[in-house]
């Protein structure tokens, strides 16, 4: 599934943390959106990794779950490009 995560957080070590932790899931795409085509496992364990992450009382983490058609449809004005999930490519050898 493709994912855009946001969030809006007032504390630099928190904001630090979050950005550590989308890193190993998603692509930068701002400096606080991250997206990514995730697996649902994938997902489920990015929700947990940040579950636990001291959040003040106007700080949010927001994830966006777009289908195929609506991230065709991202429109971007200005720097940047689509994050796309990169193609497998599969190679037989013969012996």
């Amino acid at each position: 599934m493709r994912v855009a995560i946001s969030y809006d957080v007032t504390s630099n070590r928190t904001r630090t943390l979050i950005a550590h932790i989308l890193e190993g899931y998603a692509q930068r795409v701002q400096k606080s959106v991250f997206e990514g085509e995730l697996q649902p496992r994938q997902f489920q364990r990015l929700r947990a990794r940040l579950a636990p992450v001291p959040l003040g009382p106007e700080d949010s983490i927001r994830y966006y779950r777009l289908c195929e058609v609506c991230s065709e449809r991202v429109i971007i004005q200005g720097a940047g490009a689509l994050v796309r999930a990169p193609r497998a490519v599969v190679l037989f050898a013969s012996g």
